[in-house]
C-alpha cells in the first residue's frame, strides 16, 4: 500500500492511515480502538469501536519546511506506547486527517516500540 490509501498494516493487530470513508473497513479488520491524531478527524466511529483522541499538531504549515518542534515528543512517544499497549487487547487503527504526516511519524514510533519489544 502507499501513503494516502485508507489503511496500511503495521503488524497483525495495528493499522494506520487516513480515516476511512466507511468504518465497516475497520470492523472488517476487527478494530476496537481508533486513535485520532487530529481532534477534527473521524468524528464518527460506532458503539463497537472506542475513539481515543491524542491530538498531535501538524508540523506542515503554509508551504514551509516541517516544524516538529511544535509537537511534544514525549506525548508522541506516550501515544505510540498506548497504541502498542491497546493492540494487545484488540486490533487498533490510528490516523490523522490525510494519513501521511502525523500518521507516518507515529507509525515509525510505533514500529520502534514493536522492535524494542522483540529485542527485549
Amino acid at each position: 500500500m502507499v501513503w494516502g490509501e485508507t489503511m496500511m498494516q503495521v503488524n497483525e493487530r495495528i493499522w494506520c492511515g487516513k480515516f476511512p470513508d466507511d468504518i465497516q473497513e475497520l470492523r472488517d479488520k476487527g478494530v476496537k480502538f481508533v486513535f485520532a491524531l487530529d481532534w477534527k478527524a473521524g468524528l464518527v466511529t460506532g458503539d463497537d469501536i472506542e475513539r481515543i483522541v491524542r491530538h498531535i499538531p501538524n508540523p506542515y504549515r503554509y508551504n514551509a519546511p516541517p516544524d516538529w518542534s511544535a509537537c511534544d515528543m514525549n506525548e508522541m512517544r506516550e501515544t505510540a506506547r498506548m497504541i502498542v499497549s491497546k493492540s494487545h487487547e484488540a486490533p487498533v487503527f490510528f490516523h490523522c486527517w490525510k494519513g501521511k504526516d502525523r500518521t507516518g511519524r507515529m507509525r515509525s514510533m510505533v514500529e520502534a516500540f514493536l522492535d524494542e519489544a522483540v529485542l527485549a
